[in-house]
């Protein structure tokens, strides 16, 4: 363990953990642009620059890992290191470089779909000039369509190279480039090539600012209107951990993004997924029971329709009698199923619905997309107790064995 000092407030750390990781455990921010935890580290923005004690200038935060010292070399014969975050000559750096940034960007925050979530957008309040000394015209940068579900909007990027990484470094296939230097650098895709694999959205997520956008979600509410609820994606079998954008007053769901979880999907969530609120916003649910009178379906009480399914069923020998779960319903749905199966009608007959053909995996360098499309399929399997499936009953229904279906 090393002993550090960031700001005048001590810690021990990991020997190899950067000054960025460090900072975050003692709740100090350090601006950043290209570093992102799931991919390599470039350290080209420049954003994170910190004074460190006994280096000649600054250095980059997100690049600059903290090691033990021999005990000649500590900092007043007992830190390994001391970082300044916030000295006059580290404002300036952040000013000079936030400035570099906004040269040729056209402040469109209006029309920004990334507005209220743009890292550039709120640096530049916190830590920027608060205006331009540019009095030349603006390079601009055309609109390029990536692919089916991304465009690039070429004003507004900063070149941190994220985009370009997670098709290196997460999905493996290498679409996207930075072609020409200097200046004359921009974002492209290689010759013939189409952003259109299955992980693509995550590009968006990983760009800072509002650059590269997903076709989706263009023109849709500003982000501070949403309520935001954490769930799981029940797109597969892997459970992305997600967060469900959505608004009271329409009762509409407007996007699904991804929750850092590193025991099942890291930062990132396939494209399938992330468009499935479109699906689920238009399913006409049943929200209460329905009791068919006279061949008209007719909205019933709880407790009244409940007692009246076990009325029915007591009409039917137990042996006629099936029940089926589910790979979209919870082990604690499946498990009292089956109880009620097993112990309340003592019935046989309990299987798994199966009418979801499996895929095959897609598998990506980091990211494998489960060609399971049933979400709890082995819990269904482990709680239900049975290796019966649908297609099973609906053969005994066809024989006349089974009368009644639950």
């Amino acid at each position: 363990m090393a002993l550090i000092k960031i700001d005048g407030q001590e810690l021990e750390v990991k020997n190899g953990t950067t000054i960025l990781d460090a900072a975050k455990e003692v709740n100090k921010e350090i601006p950043h642009y290209c570093y992102h935890p799931g991919m390599s580290i470039v350290a080209s923005c420049r954003m994170c620059m910190v004074k460190v004690e006994g280096m000649p200038k600054l250095t980059t935060a997100c690049s600059t890992r903290i090691g033990e010292m021999p005990p000649q070399r500590k900092v007043d014969g007992k830190y390994d290191m001391v970082v300044t975050t916030n000295s006059d000559e580290v404002k300036q750096a952040q000013e000079s470089v936030l400035e570099f940034l906004l040269l040729n960007h056209p402040v469109d925050c209006p029309e920004c779909d990334q507005a209220g979530e743009c890292f550039l957008q709120d640096y530049s309040f916190k830590y920027g000039k608060d205006r331009s000394r540019f009095e030349f015209e603006k390079r601009v940068p055309p609109r390029k369509d990536m692919g089916p579900n991304m465009l690039l909007i070429g004003t507004r990027c900063i070149l941190c190279s994220r985009c370009v990484r997670f098709t290196q470094e997460i999905s493996g296939t290498d679409e996207i480039m930075v072609k020409q230097r200097g200046y004359h650098a921009e974002i492209d895709l290689f010759p013939g090539q189409s952003l259109d694999n299955k992980l693509s959205m995550n590009t968006a997520d990983v760009c800072p600012v509002g650059a590269l956008v997903t076709k989706d979600f263009l023109f849709k509410p500003r982000n501070w209107r949403y309520e935001k609820t954490r769930s799981i994606c029940p797109g597969c079998s892997v459970g992305c951990n997600v967060q469900i954008e959505h608004m009271q007053e329409d009762n509409k769901m407007y996007r699904f993004k991804p929750l850092e979880n590193q025991e099942v999907n890291q930062w990132w969530m396939c494209d399938d997924g992330r468009l499935l609120y479109h699906v689920y916003g238009k399913l006409n649910r049943l929200e209460y029971p329905q009791v068919r009178k006279n061949d008209q379906l007719q909205r019933g009480h709880w407790r009244l329709s409940m007692k009246a399914v076990a009325n029915r069923l007591k009409e039917f020998d137990p042996s006629q009698v099936a029940f089926v779960g589910s790979g979209y319903a919870s082990n604690e749905e499946n498990y009292l199923l089956q109880k009620i199966a097993r112990e309340g009608v003592k019935t046989k007959h309990v299987a798994i619905d199966d009418k979801y053909p499996r895929e095959k995996d897609i598998t990506y360098k980091k990211f494998t997309i489960k060609g399971e499309k049933l979400p709890n399929y082995q819990g269904a399997q482990d709680m239900l107790q049975s290796s019966a499936t649908f297609s099973d009953i609906l053969k005994k229904i066809d024989k006349g064995e089974i009368k009644a279906l639950y």
